[in-house]
């Protein structure tokens, strides 16, 4: 995997959520962001505004690697709306891969799990950005 240099990310810490970077070998704008802990009303908007950075640094494919992403609120997925609508205008898009069940049954309630893109495997995740 290709480092992702994007100053300053590392300072702002979040005691309930952890976000850490790694990019693809060959697909220059695309960003593993490896989510663990949990997000909801209290800490969305940090996550919000990391993810946000990456963005505003040209990563156009993200895949939220999510196995160690234990709870997402309502303002949580929220938060990914919102940054899907800024990928978006951006020419880009995002792909969720290894979901838990629990967080999965969240989307699910909330009428989202159509409207994103899930993967079981890098492989999918990657692959759903070449369609």
């Amino acid at each position: 995997m290709a480092e992702v240099n994007i100053p300053n990310f590392g300072t702002e810490k979040n005691d309930y959520l952890q976000l850490t970077l790694e990019g693809i070998d060959g697909f220059e704008s695309a960003c593993v962001v490896h989510l663990d802990g949990f997000i909801d009303t209290y800490n969305s908007s940090f996550f919000q505004t990391k993810v946000t950075k990456v963005i505003a640094f040209n990563y156009k494919a993200l895949i939220f690697d999510c196995p160690n992403l234990s709870y997402v609120s309502s303002t949580g997925i929220g938060a990914f709306i919102n940054l899907w609508k800024a990928i978006r205008l951006q020419g880009g898009n995002f792909v969720f891969l290894n979901v838990q069940s629990k967080v999965m049954e969240v989307f699910q309630l909330l009428g989202f799990s159509k409207s994103f893109t899930f993967a079981n495997t890098m492989d999918e995740a990657v692959a759903a950005f070449k369609n």
